[in-house]
């Protein structure tokens, strides 16, 4: 008979213990997370050191590391956490597994080579994320002339409001704030027919027809010319609009000129050291704040690391080694696969620099402190967590985070 469900058990409603068709699905944390979104467990180590894996199995109690507790929260009366049912993750295991392994991963490596022999044979055809031209007509405002925040009109703007991420953060804004005055913010966008039906929608939801009155920017990232709307007359720039590599760079580049203060959601790295590098000085200049890799991932591995830092140092204490453990539940976005793609069939962007901007101090130096990504990269038993630990496909953004927080 089925054993009563534990809320800590990712997978099985049947057998609490690590067994091989659990391993099975840990092997490809793409495909269980495409095609079977449960509860996932996640580690983290970083030293300063960082590591990641996805747990297997059920805690017999709450770990510790150390002398402090990870206390595991009581689900609210009548809430149960929702299991796959026995035959979705059959069906992850027989279809979706082997189609990543034999399909998935083969089709992106023989497209990356293909691609790599190509750009090769004819280097002039490979695609490539190019600098905006210095004559290309736009001019931004000297320091003195640059709007004062105060004399802003808008809190916030949020770009890309049509995409997944997008909606959920308008409809987010509309419940919490409507359009009362609080919180001032304007969607923006390239297709203003789609972004009144997101605005029509957010209102629908949370009740409030104020929301229908929040102003609308139509503004496409890629033309320089009219980018300075999107920044000039607002406090923030939150943006889901990616992949950043190819939307984000122009966005960014405004906002540190204007003194503009930005966040986003990528998990592209190597586009940020790419930002860091250029447009880091500037920011610093105008006042700017831009703050990268804020996903639903990134966020607690950052402010977990800084919270256990600053405890241990009020008892004089420092911080060498921390352990992030994440529960996830969904599945990659549209935009989070374009992402990817992208990245596959262009290589990733190569920053020419003599360290790591991710550690680059206010004075342009390189900071004498050091976080290693530890991840494990095989299924193993962790003590800590007291269950089965697989890798975890976002261990190396996340720490990047964590590498970057410590040098600003």
């Amino acid at each position: 008979p089925p054993r009563p469900r534990q809320p800590v058990c990712s997978r099985c409603m049947i057998c609490p213990q690590p067994c091989i068709l659990r391993l099975a699905l840990i092997a490809s944390l793409a495909s269980a997370s495409a095609f079977a979104p449960a509860p996932a467990f996640a580690p983290s180590t970083a030293r300063a050191s960082i590591s990641s894996q996805i747990a297997l199995g059920p805690r017999s109690k709450s770990p510790r590391a150390g002398n402090m507790k990870m206390v595991i929260a009581p689900l609210p009366a009548g809430k149960r956490i929702t299991q796959p049912s026995l035959l979705t993750t059959a069906g992850v295991t027989l279809v979706g597994l082997p189609l990543w392994i034999f399909f998935l991963i083969p089709s992106a490596a023989i497209s990356q080579a293909c691609i790599t022999v190509l750009n090769k044979v004819s280097p002039a055809k490979k695609e490539a994320v190019k600098d905006a031209p210095s004559d290309d007509g736009v001019k931004f405002p000297s320091l003195s002339e640059i709007k004062p925040l105060k004399e802003r009109s808008l809190d916030l703007v949020l770009l890309g409001a049509t995409g997944f991420t997008g909606r959920l953060a308008a409809q987010h804004l509309a419940r919490q704030y409507g359009n009362s005055g609080k919180v001032k913010w304007a969607l923006a966008g390239r297709r203003k027919e789609a972004l009144e039906k997101i605005r029509q929608e957010a209102a629908d939801l949370s009740g409030d027809e104020s929301v229908l009155t929040v102003p609308i920017i139509v503004v496409d990232t890629t033309d320089r010319k009219n980018l300075h709307k999107l920044v000039d007359d607002t406090r923030v720039v939150v943006t889901t609009a990616g992949p950043f590599q190819l939307y984000g760079s122009n966005v960014v580049e405004f906002c540190a000129k204007f003194g503009t203060s930005y966040c986003d959601i990528t998990g592209e790295l190597d586009w940020v050291r790419q930002m860091i590098d250029k447009f880091d000085t500037t920011a610093r200049g105008t006042g700017a704040k831009i703050v990268n890799c804020c996903g639903h991932d990134s966020i607690p591995w950052d402010l977990t690391v800084l919270e256990l830092a600053n405890a241990l140092k009020k008892k004089g204490e420092d911080l060498v080694k921390a352990e992030c453990f994440d529960e996830i539940k969904g599945a990659p976005s549209g935009g989070t696969f374009a992402t990817m793609l992208h990245i596959i069939k262009t290589g990733g962007i190569k920053t020419k620099t003599s360290f790591d901007p991710l550690v680059r101090l206010a004075d342009g130096t390189k900071s004498s402190g050091a976080v290693k990504n530890a991840s494990a990269m095989t299924p193993k038993f962790s003590k800590t967590a007291d269950r089965w630990v697989g890798p975890f496909f976002m261990a190396g953004v996340n720490a990047g985070g964590v590498k970057r927080s410590p040098a600003l």
